[in-house]
């Protein structure tokens, strides 16, 4: 971390620390509002300026550059993945919808039952699509 975002750091605990005590010590509504608001514009302005460092997510890691969300190397394996967790929601708000009595129990089974098959089809389709590398448009 450079010198200048270390002191930026310690301002912005700083400013989240006045922030903290003005809200539990000044009495006065009209004073506690108008400092909550400068200390707020002090705060995200220092985040704002902080955040465009990269931070690694473990240490000794190197930090991934943001373009690497568009440049997903198996993207067959991630849609397949994100069709099962739309179905696990799904079963899920089943589920809670006939503990609710919003649905019959009846027709929150069948359908449950439908969504358990796309889910062992997903799962098979998982070892099929895994480790294949998306096509270079």
């Amino acid at each position: 971390m450079a010198a200048g975002q270390v002191t930026e750091a310690i301002a912005l605990v700083t400013a989240i620390v006045m922030l903290a005590a003005a809200v539990y010590s000044i009495n006065d509504p009209t004073s506690r509002v108008f400092l909550g608001i400068l200390l707020l514009a002090i705060i995200m302005a220092l985040t704002v300026r902080l955040a465009k460092v990269e931070v690694p997510s473990r240490l000794g890691e190197r930090a991934v550059p943001e373009k690497r969300h568009s440049e997903r190397r198996f993207l067959r394996l991630r849609n397949t993945l994100e069709r099962f967790v739309d179905e696990v929601r799904l079963l899920n708000r089943i589920a809670v919808d006939a503990q609710r009595g919003f649905r019959s129990r009846d027709s929150a089974e069948l359908e449950m039952r439908q969504i358990e098959s796309r889910l062992e089809a997903l799962v098979k389709e998982f070892r099929s699509v895994a480790g294949v590398k998306a096509e270079r448009e």
